[in-house]
């Protein structure tokens, strides 16, 4: 089961630490989840929660 994140809040102005973009994203929680690689900024752990939408 997948931990609730809340709403989007927004980008924030940090790249990611895997890819190097800038597509990070900020949620509710406090999660900070890159949106083209998935990877999380805090556990280093990919979030594939787009299954949800398959």
């Amino acid at each position: 089961m997948m931990k609730d994140r809340g709403k989007w809040v927004g980008y924030t102005d940090n790249e990611c630490i895997e890819c190097g973009r800038l597509r990070v994203e900020l949620w509710e929680n406090g999660d900070e989840i890159c949106e083209k690689c998935n990877m999380s900024q805090e556990t280093k752990e990919y979030k594939n929660d787009y299954r949800e939408f398959i």
